[in-house]
């Protein structure tokens, strides 16, 4: 059976807290006047940025919900959040600020250091009751759809994909202002995404395949308003900012793309997606905006394999989020604005990429970029066996495509603008862009 190594290195340093305890030989560090206790500094810690992961039957191995839980995992608890290894957030700091960002300050790692060196106090008066976790932290979906049946995931086995078929109608023009995935088995998924296809692929596709859905992400080509969302575990839905709202109309269907994950023993998934709608419409519509290369061909032991995009924007634009999307061989990735006047801003780094946790990435401020302004993308991959989360041992030639362990190199971009016309001309920028790639995808095969 195959393993990632970066994978069995993540479930081993989960896994291993159980391993630990607070080591009665660490001498005491003091704060000052006081230590800070479960009950009035370490928990309220746990619960902002552990829960819902660490709940029981969530996706976490184990339960973070009291001091002895915490206490049990001590010293390692201090070495991931120290590291920066939990909670997952991979954006480096110095970019825009993200909305939802999940990363500790320095002063709660340190109070939670300082708890376990002094031995994990409880505090004074009864333990605090863990927040409850509600399915749907947004409220009730204004639609919920769901398939008949579930989808059997294997026992063993990492990264296979699979897509649900939500068949749509929509009718009227709606404002989706956002959306909400609910899984069953939280810890048999690494992530999912779901776009809306109106090309009907997703619907031919999935009567051939027994069970709801077919294994495959979803085919390229089609005809979409794009990506609506992505979740990740203990990810809940962040909904567009007040005048914003994705227009979305007709028939079709929303393809869910499961990201698999073995956890022992055979599992059933009956997913749900809830969407919210605006009653009203709003004052500007965004669409998704695909950047990327379609030529991909990573020869064996390749260290430092290089792909590169840009395109330059005809019209004032707003950038309300970027949704990153490479796989287990990318390592880290970099996004800038080139401005008319020669003016750099970072829109996006992460210097430590993980596919296991990468997500929609929503600006808490829309970024202004004015026409003229270059987006630039660079993508990093190292496909040789220093890389732990090369899926390939020893290292295969690596390639675009549809399997969890081939690559890819995309990034949608969140747009938005004042003027609907300015839109339309996005959208025929974005549809040019499609046909230059493939037709570049093909020179490439004709010549090799």
């Amino acid at each position: 059976m195959k393993k990632r190594a970066g994978k069995a290195r993540a479930l081993a340093l989960a896994l291993g807290l159980g391993t630990f305890g607070c080591s009665e030989q660490n001498r005491p560090v003091q704060t000052g006047s006081s230590s800070p206790t479960w009950n009035d500094d370490v928990a309220p810690i746990i619960y902002r940025h552990c829960l819902p992961c660490h709940l029981p039957e969530a996706a976490a191995p184990f339960p973070l919900t009291t001091r002895s839980d915490a206490a049990r995992r001590g010293r390692q608890i201090v070495e991931v959040t120290a590291s920066g290894f939990m909670p997952p957030w991979l954006p480096d700091e110095d970019g825009p600020r993200i909305r939802g960002e999940r990363r500790m300050t320095a002063e709660e790692t340190q109070t939670l250091a300082v708890w376990v060196a002094n031995g994990a106090p409880v505090g004074v008066g009864p333990e605090p009751t863990p927040p409850e976790v509600q399915p749907w932290p947004l409220g009730t979906p204004d639609e919920t759809l769901e398939v008949s049946g579930s989808v059997i995931i294997p026992a063993e086995g990492d990264g296979t994909l699979h897509t649900l078929v939500l068949p749509i109608d929509f009718g009227e023009p709606r404002h989706l202002i956002a959306s909400q995935f609910l899984p069953s088995t939280p810890r048999a998924l690494h992530g999912v995404g779901w776009l809306f296809d109106t090309s009907g692929h997703g619907l031919r596709a999935d009567p051939g395949f027994p069970g709801p859905g077919y294994r495959d992400m979803g085919g390229a080509g089609m005809n979409t308003i794009g990506s609506l969302g992505g979740w990740v575990p203990g990810r809940s839905a962040i909904p567009l900012l007040e005048d914003y709202s994705f227009l979305v109309e007709g028939k079709g269907a929303i393809l869910v793309q499961l990201h698999l994950n073995g956890t022992g023993k055979p599992e059933r998934e009956s997913s749900k997606l809830g969407l919210y709608y605006s009653e009203e419409p709003r004052k500007k519509n965004v669409i998704d905006f695909i950047m990327g290369s379609l030529l991909m061909d990573i020869d064996p032991n390749e260290s430092n394999y290089v792909l590169t995009d840009e395109v330059t924007l005809p019209v004032d634009t707003e950038l309300l989020g970027l949704y990153p999307k490479a796989r287990y061989v990318c390592t880290h990735l970099h996004v800038s604005a080139i401005g008319p006047k020669g003016n750099t801003t970072l829109l996006l780094r992460i210097s430590d990429y993980n596919y296991d946790w990468v997500e929609p990435y929503w600006y808490a401020q829309p970024q202004d970029l004015l026409a003229g302004t270059r987006i630039k993308l660079e993508y990093v991959y190292d496909n040789s066996s220093n890389n732990l989360r090369n899926p390939h041992h020893p290292p295969r030639r690596i390639s675009l495509g549809r399997d969890a362990e081939d690559e890819m190199a995309f990034l949608m971009l969140y747009l938005a603008t004042e003027d609907p016309s300015d839109l339309a001309t996005l959208e025929e920028l974005h549809r040019d862009g499609f046909q230059r790639r493939i037709r570049a995808l093909k020179n490439w095969r004709a010549e090799h």
